[in-house]
């Protein structure tokens, strides 16, 4: 009486594999960039109160800087690129703290693990790519939809993977069907994109 329990195929089963760790380590990167924002807090460092992105350009050479000792708040401002520089007065202002050595250390651990995690998430992209390549077609039919294509909600690079229940092959998603949709989407919005 009971329906079995749905099986995806191997290469689904895979495309779930390598996009929930790929979630992790984006949830893991997260938390790794608040702890360095803690520690800019706590060294009187308000760089995030200026720049919408602490670790765009500007902010990743300015916190840098105060890694490897440099504690002149102009000096910092002044290392600001781009838009950044006529923020250079509040920059100053935003950089003039108590950052200490034991504060530099632990930044640098935090910002040595960012950079270990965009790796390792640059390489499952990699991956996720050569994974969902067979299945572009359906991909991009699930593009055309509102929530998950370019719309106002700014999503993009869906990586998607799709069966029914009871086939061996993907295919398109029909609804009503008993089919099962598995999703993950790669947000990159204005305030997470990296400069």
């Amino acid at each position: 009486m009971l329906r079995g329990s749905f099986i995806p195929p191997a290469e689904i089963a895979a495309v779930r594999e390598l996009t929930r760790y790929r979630r992790k380590l984006t949830e893991e990167r997260t938390r790794e960039t608040q702890r360095l924002h803690k520690v800019l807090e706590d060294g009187g460092i308000k760089l995030d109160s200026v720049a919408s992105d602490s670790l765009g350009v500007s902010g990743r050479a300015m916190i840098t800087a105060l890694i490897a000792g440099e504690r002149d708040p102009a000096v910092l401002a002044d290392l600001a690129r781009g838009l950044m520089r006529k923020k250079i007065p509040d920059l100053t202002l935003a950089l003039a703290g108590r950052f200490a050595a034991h504060h530099g250390l632990l930044a640098g651990l935090h910002l040595n693990h960012i950079d270990h995690l965009n790796t390792m998430i640059g390489q499952l992209e990699v991956s996720i790519d050569e994974a969902v390549a067979p299945f572009a077609r359906q991909r991009d039919l699930l593009m055309t939809i509102p929530a998950l294509g370019s719309g106002p909600h700014k999503r993009s690079s869906p990586r998607s993977a799709w069966t029914c229940h009871g086939s061996t092959q993907p295919t398109i998603w029909p609804r009503g069907q008993g089919c099962v949709l598995a999703i993950t989407i790669r947000w990159q919005t204005e305030e997470n994109h990296h400069s």
